[in-house]
């Protein structure tokens, strides 16, 4: 999958049924992605109010089979585990979860949304993911849920069915199984459960932080580990991208973890130097890591320069091998040296 901007030859008024548009400015975009530390994400769409659908940058995985995310004032939202699934899961996720009527709007222009995301699909390597994005648009049991109220058991639990079968790898499938158990009745899964939920780890933790009965810290401290700082913390099922209590969910959940665990959410101690003495002993995953968290710690402040972080991102994905990460992450790197602020 190469990472360029969706082109949907779709009419504006279908398009915007769905709640995704096409990209107007890349250039602006990606600079309001690297001055919000967010240059590990490689835009694909906006939403309605010009937040952004992405691919979630690593050294270690190929564009092609790596996470969808949605990045939204400084938060960013897991929509699918690879990016041969983004079409049917973006369209789940930005749309058919905010309530019944638009359910309905999205059906009466569906005929001319199907052929042209089945397109763009194929293009990205997947396969039958519009199509099972039909049966669940078109089945009267979910399209009659009360989507407005979401975080209500059943709509959650029909969420979690229906993100299951448009994003259908085994890592979602988990992370589907352990949040409804969670849900239902505070079923506590082993660590090697959650790590088996790969990119949805940090939203199953955070669900885990944010219930009335939250999992023991050390627990949640072990299921975080190893995950982005900005990544999984937004309101989840359905982040409504139109609000700002998202952003306000992602600094209660921080300040709420520090009052609990008795520390800040990033290592203090925590240094580019550190990161990058990281990858000169091979280990890279830690370091590019390192480099997102050092973006959250540092987004807004002088005490580093915004350009630094992804320059040494770009060396550690080309010391990996990843030649097509290398080469995103070094565009971001010259936008900002551009115009840092």
């Amino acid at each position: 999958m190469a990472v360029q901007p969706w082109k949907l030859p779709v009419d504006p008024g279908p398009l915007a049924a769905l709640g995704v548009q096409e990209i107007d400015d890349l250039y602006l975009v990606r600079h309001a992605l690297g001055s919000a530390g967010l240059w590990w994400v490689a835009p694909l769409a906006e939403d309605e109010v010009c937040n952004v659908y992405g691919v979630a940058l690593s050294p270690d995985r190929p564009v092609a089979t790596s996470p969808v995310v949605h990045a939204m004032l400084g938060d960013v939202a897991v929509v699918c585990s690879r990016g041969e699934h983004a079409v049917a899961a973006t369209a789940w996720f930005a749309r058919l979860t905010r309530s019944a009527m638009a359910w309905r709007e999205v059906q009466e222009v569906w005929t001319d949304l199907r052929g042209p995301l089945a397109a763009l699909e194929r293009s990205l390597g997947g396969d039958g993911g519009v199509a099972c994005l039909e049966e669940v648009l078109f089945d009267e049991a979910l399209a009659t849920l009360p989507w407005n109220r979401r975080l209500e058991p059943v709509p959650i639990r029909r969420g979690l069915e229906v993100l299951a079968r448009v994003d259908p790898t085994a890592e979602t499938a988990t992370f589907c199984a352990l949040a409804g158990a969670w849900l239902d009745d505070g079923t506590m899964p082993s660590d090697a459960d959650v790590q088996a939920t790969g990119i949805w780890r940090s939203t199953f933790a955070t669900l885990a932080t944010a219930s009335r009965e939250p999992a023991p810290i050390d627990r949640l401290t072990r299921w975080h580990a190893g995950t982005p700082a900005a990544l999984g913390h937004a309101m989840w099922p359905a982040p409504d991208p139109r609000s700002y209590a998202n952003f306000l969910c992602a600094q209660r959940f921080h300040t709420a973890w520090a009052e609990r665990s008795g520390r800040p959410w990033t290592d203090p101690s925590l240094t580019l130097d550190t990161c990058l003495e990281r990858a000169a002993h091979g280990d890279l995953a830690a370091a590019w890591l390192g480099l997102q968290d050092l973006s959250f710690r540092y987004v807004g402040t002088a005490e580093l320069c915004p350009s630094d972080l992804p320059r040494a991102a770009a060396e550690i994905a080309r010391g990996a091998g990843n030649a097509e990460v290398a080469d995103l992450v070094s565009e971001m790197v010259e936008i900002l040296a551009d115009d840092p602020y």
